[in-house]
């Protein structure tokens, strides 16, 4: 994995010129189009353009016309931020024991 691809993981600044991220760029706008362009019924290639933006899909649904720079990082920030909300409790949580 490129340093300018940890760096852009690890929310630092980095250059989207690295020949990695550009790859991958490419890569995430032809699933992309894959995804976009997908008739309604067509649910299992979707999941699978899902599959290769994210590394997983689960059940997710997301409608068209959909728009990400990677895809990869989604995920990981999705699950980062469920995790930090899981461990806060608010005074009304505590209110509420």
């Amino acid at each position: 994995m490129s340093e300018e691809k940890l760096k852009m993981i690890a929310g630092e600044l980095y250059q989207p010129g690295d020949a990695t991220l550009r790859a991958d760029r490419l890569h995430a706008r032809q699933e992309l189009h894959r995804y976009n362009h997908s008739a309604p019924e067509e649910r299992e290639l979707r999941k699978n353009c899902l599959t290769a933006l994210f590394g997983q899909a689960g059940d997710a649904w997301i409608e068209p016309t959909f728009r990400c720079d990677y895809g990869y990082n989604i995920i990981s920030a999705v699950i980062s931020t469920l995790i930090s909300t899981a461990s806060c409790s608010t005074s009304a949580d505590k209110d509420r024991r």
